[in-house]
């Protein structure tokens, strides 16, 4: 062990791993690595950024070969591609306890106060269990649709199983579980949190693949740091684990090309913005026995992405339930099998597009009294996008690959593979569809994108009170901006009949009763035999087609301008 000083401006390109018991790097002084390698410092097993000050202890300046993705260096504490640790390109000094081995690492800690750092990254074709680890990541990450910074990274064909793990990260993009291209990464009993960092002084709002470092405002939100990213084809499962964002989101996809997101028996929470899941292209999100505490929305499904709740879910939002958007439609969600939504606004909110909605077994609890809004968008992008009016002025050129969570990526799809031509976008109906069966639902059902396709609603052995209507939904506050980001969703509405093409359809089967306690305004009304549609209580009801005072009967169907006045 050696001292080593460095003096204000000196350069020391350090030829191999060094190992000195104090180090003092005086302001200006630099240190570096050879061509094609990169150094990390560790002080007594704590990976620290190469700034000046004096350190003191077993400090080791660590030199490896670089790691490089999309023009990306990494450097991470364990490296494993093909089933084999590769020390020429890990910075094991920083794990510390336990045992690195080329098939599992058990009972390590991790702990990095450098920007852009890994913990651990498994490639190639390979099994690799993480059991017990403690990782700990300070400081912003670098990319984090790549996974540069993440505490865990799946790449290639690895299948990894992390237990018991802490995992805890603070900066932005510093996400803690990345998984990329074919990878298969499975999370069980585990802690997840992840908390924002400072943006760079030079950063600037952009929603590019690779150079976003931030939530896209344009979604309600606020933050820069998520816990999950899954890209590409790869699968992530959690099981029993506790996901915590305090902003941004708990568990997103983006790049996807097919990507599949489970969640069983999840605790998964966002403190101050953000979602509990997104999904995004060819991926299916699917939450068994979770509880979601979230602020905005328990999921975002965006373009023709699929999302599940089943097996006693509970989601506890202070807005949204679920929001769907991007795309023309295509895609599903289904709520089953004993889940709850607690919601204060919307439990469903679509805007400006298709797609399927289905509900059995459910409980849909709204303070605001909406089950179902299907809206306008209100994302500057994506609205001008499915309007056909370009983009608006100050946002980037589409990039080359779909990212950036449902905002250019959609409006711009392009080959499932790097090497594949450009194909053009799925084209799917605009109508949405969404059936309810075996429920009880108190709340509205609202129809305000009249110009872009029907909301078609069926009833199966289910018992309605609340408003089925088409009407206006205006913003409560003027257009938002990204200064006001957090009125993104927030409507007044106004119901009334429409002239637009589109309206709202309803079909109730023979075991349904629709009690009606506010105006409502529809197209089309299907009402089977033993069927009820009836005033809610301490009301009186009067039905007008097409202007026509009608007294509607059980086994028949009415189109037109329906108009069922409550008083």
């Amino acid at each position: 062990m050696s001292r080593k000083d460095l003096e204000k401006g000196s350069k020391w390109i350090v030829q191999e791993t060094t190992c000195l018991n104090e180090l003092i790097i005086a302001e200006g002084a630099s240190i570096t690595a050879p061509e094609g390698y990169s150094v990390t410092m560790t002080v007594d097993g704590v990976n620290k950024p190469i700034v000046s000050g004096k350190y003191q202890g077993e400090v080791i300046l660590n030199v490896t070969e670089n790691l490089m993705i999309d023009s990306n260096v990494f450097k991470t504490a364990v490296y494993v591609e093909n089933g084999k640790v590769v020390p020429e390109k890990s910075v094991l000094a920083f794990a510390i306890g336990g045992e690195v081995t080329d098939t599992y690492a058990k009972n390590i800690t991790l702990t990095s106060e450098e920007e852009a750092v890994n913990g651990i990254y498994i490639t190639g074709d390979c099994e690799y269990s993480i059991d017990n680890a403690t990782i700990t990541m300070t400081g912003n990450g670098g990319n984090d649709f790549v996974g540069c910074g993440a505490g865990i990274l799946a790449n290639g064909n690895a299948k990894v199983t992390v237990n018991k793990a802490k995992i805890k990260t603070h900066g932005a993009v510093r996400t803690a579980i990345f998984a990329g291209e074919h990878s298969m990464l499975t999370v069980n009993d585990s802690s997840i949190e992840v908390l924002d960092g400072k943006l760079p002084d030079d950063y600037t709002f952009t929603i590019e693949p690779g150079k976003m470092k931030e939530v896209p405002w344009m979604l309600g939100l606020s933050g820069n740091c998520r816990a999950t990213n899954a890209v590409a084809y790869s699968t992530v499962r959690y099981n029993n684990t506790h996901i915590k964002a305090q902003k941004w989101g708990c568990l997103s996809t983006d790049a996807v090309d097919c990507c599949r997101l489970y969640a069983t028996n999840c605790l998964i929470e966002t403190v101050e913005s953000g979602y509990g899941a997104y999904t995004i292209s060819d991926c299916q999100g699917y939450f068994s026995g979770c509880t979601f505490n979230i602020n905005d929305y328990a999921l975002v499904i965006a373009s023709e992405s699929y999302g599940t709740f089943t097996d006693g879910c509970v989601v506890n939002s202070e807005r949204f339930g679920v929001m769907i958007h991007g795309g023309t439609g295509g895609g599903a969600l289904t709520i089953n099998k004993g889940s709850v939504f607690n919601t204060k606004k919307a439990v469903v909110l679509v805007k400006e597009r298709g797609g399927n909605i289905i509900v059995e077994d459910a409980e849909l609890n709204s303070e605001s009294g909406i089950v179902l809004l299907a809206m306008e968008s209100d994302d500057p992008i994506l609205r001008a996008i499915a309007r056909g009016e370009g983009l608006p002025p100050g946002f980037p050129l589409p990039p080359d690959k779909d990212g950036a969570e449902g905002e250019i990526n959609e409006a711009w799809t392009t080959g499932k593979t790097e090497d594949a031509p450009k194909k053009e976008p799925p084209v799917f109906s605009t109508n949405l569809e969404a059936s309810f069966k075996n429920v009880n639902l108190k709340g509205d059902f609202i129809n305000s994108m009249t110009k872009r396709g029907d909301v078609i609603l069926s009833f199966e052995n289910a018992i309605i009170t609340g408003a089925i209507t088409t009407g206006i939904s205006e913003p409560i506050d003027g257009e938002p901006t990204q200064e006001t980001y957090y009125m993104i969703g927030e409507v007044e509405n106004t119901y009334c009949s429409t002239d637009d093409e589109y309206g709202i359809k309803v079909s109730l089967d023979g075991k349904s009763t629709w009690r009606v306690d506010k105006t409502s305004y529809l197209n089309r009304i299907s009402i089977a035999a033993d069927s009820s549609i009836i005033a809610a209580d301490g009301k009186t009801l009067t039905v007008t087609v097409n202007g026509a005072p009608t007294s509607i009967q059980a086994g028949e169907t009415y189109e037109g301008k329906i108009v069922l006045t409550v008083k």
